[in-house]
């Protein structure tokens, strides 16, 4: 039944720290999942112990090691490949010119390719944009924070990006893709933007993997990054401002009590409980796909218990999926795999408890600065506006006249104009062509506004 959640002509120099993060390396290949039955055959391999490449990508690594397709790849640096998982896992620790042998059978024989790790690609700068490169500590390792700010200097200020919950890197994005779009229609306005990596993403070195922080521990990375934010001489400290997407949103909030920016805008965010919130997602994308509403609360009054259980008896997930009927809630809300005890977005159930754990409210409420709450018609992930304009209502009830609600039409999660909340749902039939008009379609007049209504608060 469940669907889905988805969830300036002068140049100011910034003060770097020493480069001592070293740049991310890529192995860049196409790997297999499993060996096709149509290739077994013909490879004749000894055993299934190992990674099958699929292809290879122009100027990388294994480009220049002349790995082939259908190379079986056993060994990297006398360390076993078991699988295509251990090939992956193997390669995140790939860094710039480190030296890299790897052990592979092409053709029923066995050879050993020797070279150096290339390094991923940077943001390049462009006519009008520049991109900065730093690192900031937390914890027992380094952190990468990426500028982007324009060429001639606007009167404009300085966003911090806070991106949403999956584990992706904010460095060096595809063409097209909804976070660059984002930050590169701030940076037109004439805003320079902030931003970081998550928790074991990208170049970051001896920091936690991503799919096992906690929501409090990257949280804690967000505020060490306003830290290094703050650490600039060429930014105006009195004209930050947060811009929490999705989750994003509610990390905002944390942040801004602390700091108090000038101003902070969310889009397609929450402000219910996050148990509430899942709840919610359960009951009404289901219905809107379909499924029957009786059907739908007879199945919320069997899960709710579990739900109490995780996020307010602080019942561990793994001791409660041995239960088959909290393992079916654990499913259903969560997305729970038993197997690698993972759900939504990747992420495991404590970060879900933690998130729950914040007093979103509260944070709102200690916020003093401008406020703007923005919702896409057809954001299934943030379900609909109400949560938007109960902020608002919410913070102007305690600063009357600094928060504003904005309601974007035709829009999704991702920023882009696809149409009505029904025309959403009925593309999901073909989500390929969904995918396609999605990104040939990002709704650039959403960020003018928004940055409009940020530069109505530059210096206020």
């Amino acid at each position: 039944m469940r669907k889905l959640i988805c969830i300036f002509l002068c140049f100011f120099p910034f003060i770097t720290s020493a480069q001592n993060l070293k740049r991310k390396g890529a192995l860049g290949v196409g790997i297999y999942e499993n060996v096709p039955d149509s290739l077994a055959p013909k490879l004749n391999l000894p055993d299934k112990n190992g990674a099958l490449i699929m292809s290879i990508f122009p100027n990388t690594t294994a480009e220049m090691l002349k790995i082939q397709p259908n190379d079986f790849i056993t060994n990297v640096n006398d360390k076993k490949i078991n699988s295509r998982v251990d090939l992956i896992l193997m390669a995140r620790q790939f860094r710039t010119d480190d030296a890299l042998t790897i052990t592979l059978i092409r053709n029923q024989k066995k050879l050993t390719l020797k070279g150096k790790v290339i390094g991923k690609p940077i943001e390049k700068n462009t006519d009008d944009a520049e991109v900065i490169y730093d690192e900031f500590p937390f914890e027992k390792g380094l952190v990468r924070a990426i500028i982007k700010r324009p060429k001639i200097k606007k009167n404009a200020g300085t966003v911090y990006f806070l991106q949403g919950i999956s584990c992706y890197s904010m460095d060096n994005f595809q063409p097209n893709d909804p976070t660059k779009n984002i930050i590169d229609g701030l940076v037109k306005n004439g805003f320079t933007v902030f931003r970081v990596e998550k928790s074991g993403i990208g170049d970051n070195m001896n920091t936690t993997p991503c799919e096992e922080t906690g929501f409090h521990q990257e949280v804690s990375l967000y505020r060490e990054g306003y830290k290094k934010l703050l650490t600039y001489k060429d930014i105006d400290k009195n004209n930050i401002f947060l811009f929490g997407h999705s989750l994003g949103g509610i990390a905002a909030p944390i942040l801004a009590q602390e700091f108090q920016p000038k101003g902070v805008m969310v889009y397609g965010t929450g402000f219910k409980p996050w148990h509430d919130y899942l709840l919610d997602v359960y009951k009404i994308q289901n219905q809107m796909f379909g499924a029957d509403l009786a059907q739908l609360e007879d199945s919320l009054t069997m899960m709710k218990p579990t739900m109490m259980e995780l996020f307010y008896n602080k019942k561990s997930a793994k001791e409660l999926a041995q239960n088959p009927k909290h393992l079916t809630a654990l499913k259903n809300i969560l997305l729970y795999d038993k197997k690698t005890g993972l759900c939504i977005a990747g992420r495991t159930p404590q970060f879900h408890v933690e998130i729950n754990e914040n007093n979103v409210a509260k944070a709102w409420k200690n916020t003093k600065s401008y406020v703007l709450a923005v919702y896409g018609e057809a954001d299934l992930a943030a379900i609909n506006a109400d949560g938007h304009k109960e902020l608002v209502d919410y913070v102007n009830k305690y600063r009357p006249n600094t928060a504003t609600f904005l309601f974007i039409p035709r829009t999704n999660h991702s920023i882009q104009e696809i149409g009505t909340m029904n025309d959403y749902i009925v593309m999901q039939v073909n989500p390929k062509a969904y995918e396609k008009h999605a990104a040939e379609n990002f709704n650039w007049k959403a960020i003018d506004q928004m940055a409009e209504w940020a530069k109505d608060k530059l210096n206020k």
